[in-house]
């Protein structure tokens, strides 16, 4: 049986972490200041910084050098490994480029946690209809479902599930675009329902009792799963008492797992997608279920497929496989995806990749191409109104 590969202490610090180069542009947002007291101010965040952690006398310009991460003490856990004996881990990995002085990850966690609340807290859309108190019930099963599906994981996603004021329903379409399109952007909102951290779960009610609930358990594993934080600091200064004075972009959001897979975050944003969708068929598995409306159709009938393949090429069972790769989508932790592309090769993966508006016809010619027989019989089935049969593992 095949190993899968495990991160040594050092890669999991050192993944918080990337040279500017790997970073998305910021977007032109209302920034973050870092001074001398944490807390809240107009939906900025604060970070004391003392003078001895920066070793900076005089006021200085940013520069492109990464942040660096103090090393833990000889008495203290690494932080990695006092979150695997909770099963707690990160929600946010945060991308800081353009300072000179080290940054305090482990305050700007918590000050960064604050103001997302914060912005989630105030966040109102007009055309919103709230949750009812049968939808809100319905979530609370599925939010059991997540939870089961995390604790089989190993992790525990208790204090990530979306509060009920985190959900914004809308009754249609056209009105869940016009709220939130000039603020998220037209790739969030086009498919009719997304997640964001300042946003929660965003989704425009279909009148469909399955493709409702899928997609809001698809959601709301969006919202579980772990996120990246990209940064840039825009200027330090220190001032006559030795106080550093950081100001930051505000924060890019992008998904911690497919970015630190490649180099290329675009070169796994499918299977990263992918890995939310078993995550969700799992825990509606868990909540009692029979059916699942499946996203993406024939693209999960390929993954499904690579993952079979993948695990006999390492003679291991597929479900162990699967979880390392959902794990990956919880904690950013790279060992089942890797297997994947070690397994499948980077050439059939990037046919998988670069595929776009894929219906079952295209889908079924995508699979015959990438050679995967499973898929193409599960394409089929969906054709003929049964059952695709994947993210089954026993």
């Amino acid at each position: 049986m095949h190993e899968i590969p495990q991160q040594s202490q050092s890669q999991e610090l050192s993944r918080n972490v990337l040279s500017p180069d790997d970073l998305p542009q910021p977007i032109d947002r209302p920034g973050v200041d870092f001074i001398q007291e944490p807390q809240l101010r107009d939906s900025n965040i604060t970070l004391f910084v003392s003078e001895a952690s920066t070793g900076i006398e005089d006021p200085v310009e940013s520069t492109s050098e990464q942040a660096e991460i103090e090393s833990p003490s000889e008495n203290d856990p690494a932080p990695a490994e006092a979150a695997k004996q909770n099963n707690v881990y990160p929600k946010y990995i945060y991308r800081v480029s353009g300072n000179t002085a080290p940054v305090d990850l482990e305050q700007l966690d918590k000050d960064m946690h604050e103001v997302l609340q914060e912005r989630r807290d105030t966040l109102h859309f007009p055309n919103e209809k709230p949750l009812t108190d049968e939808e809100w019930a319905l979530l609370q099963g599925e939010h059991d479902g997540i939870v089961a599906v995390g604790d089989e994981l190993g992790v525990d996603l208790r204090d990530r599930l979306p509060r009920r004021q985190d959900y914004h329903m809308f009754d249609s379409q056209e009105a869940l675009s016009e709220d939130a399109t000039p603020r998220f952007g037209e790739g969030a909102t086009v498919n009719g329902g997304f997640q964001h951290p300042e946003a929660g779960v965003v989704w425009a009610r279909r009148d469909d009792y399955v493709v409702d609930t899928t997609g809001l358990v698809h959601e709301t594993a969006h919202a579980v799963a772990v996120d990246t934080l990209a940064m840039n600091v825009i200027s330090e200064t220190v001032d006559e008492n030795g106080i550093l004075h950081r100001r930051m972009d505000d924060p890019k959001t992008d998904s911690g797992y497919c970015e630190d897979v490649t180099p290329n975050a675009n070169d796994v944003v499918i299977l990263t997608e992918i890995a939310t969708e078993m995550i969700t068929a799992r825990a509606m598995d868990y909540a009692g279920h029979n059916n699942v409306h499946f996203s993406y159709g024939a693209l999960d009938a390929i993954a499904d497929a690579m993952i079979h393949e993948a695990a006999e090429h390492y003679d291991m069972p597929p479900r162990e496989l699967a979880d390392s790769f959902m794990r990956g989508a919880l904690t950013g932790d790279r060992a089942g995806i890797i297997l994947l592309q070690e397994a499948i090769g980077e050439e059939r993966i990037a046919l998988l990749e670069q595929a776009t508006d894929v219906d079952n016809d295209t889908g079924e010619e995508l699979a015959r191409t990438m050679n995967l027989p499973r898929a193409v019989r599960a394409i089929q089935r969906d054709r003929e109104g049964r059952r695709m049969g994947i993210f089954q593992w026993d």
